[in-house]
């Protein structure tokens, strides 16, 4: 059990979730990249927040959350330099480690190539605790 992130490209707005959307990549246990975009989620004004169903303990937990250029750009930037927001971690979450953003500069630089070759392509994030 623990925090499992995924970044996803679907072919458009209307493919997103769907079997068809290619893995961009996979984060294990970055609770300082998944609570930085759990803050642009809410300031979204929860898009998608009724995919957790019934669940009491609901949190920002299995959302499908499509990424803009922008935002992508800005969290390629803050993983570049060191400058995450970060997060208190916690049990499930474990806390950040130092190569994680190193890893996180390489999928955001290969998001944004997939946005130049498909302009209508969809990146979004999924994760799962």
């Amino acid at each position: 059990m623990g925090l499992d992130m995924y970044m996803f490209k679907a072919e458009n707005a209307n493919e997103v979730g769907s079997d068809t959307c290619e893995e961009v990549g996979y984060w294990r246990k970055h609770p300082d990249l998944h609570s930085y975009i759990e803050e642009l989620w809410r300031e979204a004004g929860c898009p998608n927040e009724d995919e957790a169903g019934d669940n009491p303990l609901y949190e920002f937990n299995c959302i499908e959350f499509p990424l803009t250029r922008e935002q992508l750009e800005e969290i390629r930037e803050l993983s570049e330099e060191h400058k995450l927001p970060t997060s208190p971690g916690g049990f499930f979450f474990s806390k950040s480690a130092p190569e994680d953003d190193p890893r996180t500069v390489e999928i955001m630089d290969k998001a944004l190539e997939m946005l130049d070759e498909d302009p209508e392509a969809v990146i979004f994030y999924y994760s799962w605790w």
